[in-house]
C-alpha cells in the first residue's frame, strides 16, 4: 500500500495532463432520530434543481511529488447529485417522523455549489469541502413562505495510506452536504413555513 500511493505522487508529479476519477455522490446518512410532534402535520414534496453549470463536477485534486512536482486530478461523480440530494433531505424528515412526501407544501432547494478539494503530499493529506444549498417553502397556491441559503465550509485530515487517496475531498462533501441539510432540516422557521404551507 505504501508503495503504491509514493507511485502516485511521483507519477502525477511526471505527468502534465490532468487526470479523471469518477465517484459516486451519496449522501451521509441521518445521525438524528426523533418523532417531532409537528412531523404530523407537514405533507411536503421536495425537489432538488442543480444549478452549477458541470453538473458531475465534485472538485479538484492536486498531488505534490517526492520531487516536488505536482499533478492534477478532476473528481467527478457518475451522475448528477440532485437525485442523492432529494433522498438525502426526504432521510432527514423521515428520521425526524415525517412520512408524507407529496405536497401541498413544496420545498424547492437549488444546489448553487458543491466542490470537494484534495491536496496530496507523500507524507499528508488535506481535504476541504464546500457546500451551498439556498431553500424555498412554497405554499399550494405558489406563495413563497420562506427562503434561505445554507452554507458549510470545513476544512479536514484526509488518510495517507489509501487507495482512494485523491476522491478523499469528494467523500469529505459528502458528510459537509449532510451537515448542511440537517442545519436545513433543524431550521425552526423553514419548519413553521412547512406546517404552514401544508395546511389545505
Amino acid at each position: 500500500m505504501i508503495r503504491r500511493v509514493l507511485a502516485l505522487v511521483l507519477v502525477v508529479a511526471l505527468g502534465g495532463c490532468v487526470r479523471t476519477r469518477t465517484v459516486e455522490f451519496q449522501v451521509a446518512a441521518p445521525e438524528v432520530q426523533s418523532n417531532a410532534s409537528w412531523t404530523q402535520s407537514v405533507d411536503v414534496s421536495v425537489v432538488v434543481a442543480d444549478l452549477r453549470s458541470d453538473q458531475l463536477k465534485l472538485g479538484k485534486s492536486y498531488v505534490r511529488g517526492v520531487g516536488g512536482g505536482t499533478g492534477e486530478y478532476s473528481v467527478q461523480t457518475s451522475k448528477n447529485m440532485d437525485a442523492a440530494i432529494k433522498q438525502g433531505i426526504e432521510a432527514e424528515f423521515r428520521s425526524r417522523g415525517v412520512s408524507r412526501f407529496e405536497g401541498p407544501a413544496k420545498l424547492l432547494v437549488n444546489v448553487s455549489k458543491a466542490e470537494g478539494t484534495t491536496w496530496v503530499a507523500p507524507w499528508n493529506v488535506d481535504v476541504d469541502a464546500d457546500a451551498n444549498l439556498a431553500a424555498k417553502v412554497i405554499g399550494a397556491d405558489g406563495a413563497v413562505l420562506y427562503e434561505r441559503t445554507f452554507r458549510r465550509r470545513e476544512p479536514g485530515k484526509g488518510e495517507v495510506w489509501t487507495m482512494d487517496t485523491v476522491e478523499q475531498g469528494a467523500y469529505h462533501l459528502q458528510r459537509v452536504m449532510a451537515s448542511v441539510i440537517r442545519d436545513m432540516v433543524d431550521d425552526e422557521r423553514l419548519v413553521l413555513a412547512l406546517v404552514k404551507a401544508s395546511r389545505r
